[in-house]
């Protein structure tokens, strides 16, 4: 059975990442671009909550971010080795987190489990810190309010992030679109009745019309003053459908 080990951080003058422990044998390396997503997600408690409850805010969610990430990696890393596909690296990077594995699953139903690990383990921590949110408040708290309770409501806040944050990483990662899980996922199952150069051109086709969706909604919250931007990008999914079409090469 593989063993998480947290070490350390160990940082590589190579490309600045710290390594900050190990899945078996696989490094966990953590990205500055992570780093600097994370506090982004979770700077606005600096000003919003002033003083020691701003701070310990943005350290729980901060830290959440954190986990919520790794778990996801974790769970794809963990169900893969035990179909004996072991992983060789795990990278928390700017746009979330990858695994690296040495071989490829043996077959689509094992790679399907392997894939919907991840979002799985996300609506697992949405569903635990709803539960923790009833057993400490009764269910979703009033998080506009104010006043001199503030203080006692600090875990009910953090609670709410943890669910909000995971039910969203659930579903943008359940997106139809490469590289995400979801058009993984369409991918293999289309795959499995058709061929790998459809599966690739559907996904990537709907990729890309995603991408755009992401972008107009990125121009217009900036317009208004809150920027909110989501993956897929449209140059994974552009370059996919292109070896597809022209070269007949598929994605995976």
């Amino acid at each position: 059975m593989a063993v998480l080990r947290l070490e350390f951080p160990q940082l590589s003058f190579d490309d600045g990442s710290l390594e900050i422990g190990r899945f078996a044998r696989a490094p966990i390396r953590l990205y500055p671009g992570f780093l600097l997503v994370a506090g982004v997600l979770t700077a606005s408690n600096w000003w919003l909550h002033p003083g020691l409850a701003g701070i310990a805010l943005f350290l729980i969610d901060f830290l959440t971010v954190f986990a919520s990430v790794l778990v996801h990696e974790l769970a794809h890393a963990a169900v893969a080795e035990r179909y004996g596909v072991a992983a060789r690296r795990i990278d928390l990077y700017i746009f979330g987190g990858v695994v690296a594995f040495d071989t490829p699953p043996r077959t689509m139903r094992e790679d399907f489990a392997i894939v919907i690990a991840g979002p799985l383990s996300n609506l697992a921590l949405a569903a635990l810190a709803y539960a923790l949110l009833v057993v400490v408040h009764g269910g979703l708290p009033e998080l506009i309010a104010r006043g001199p309770d503030f203080e006692p409501r600090i875990m009910e806040r953090a609670l709410s992030f943890a669910l909000y944050l995971n039910v969203a990483l659930f579903v943008v990662n359940m997106l139809p679109a490469f590289p995400l899980d979801g058009g993984k996922l369409l991918y293999l199952l289309i795959a499995r009745r058709r061929d790998p150069k459809t599966a690739t051109i559907v996904v990537a086709r709907l990729g890309l019309l995603l991408a755009f969706a992401s972008y107009l909604l990125l121009l217009v919250t900036a317009i208004v003053g809150v920027p909110i931007w989501s993956p897929p990008g449209a140059q994974v999914n552009l370059e996919a459908l292109l070896a597809a079409e022209r070269e007949g090469v598929p994605y995976y």
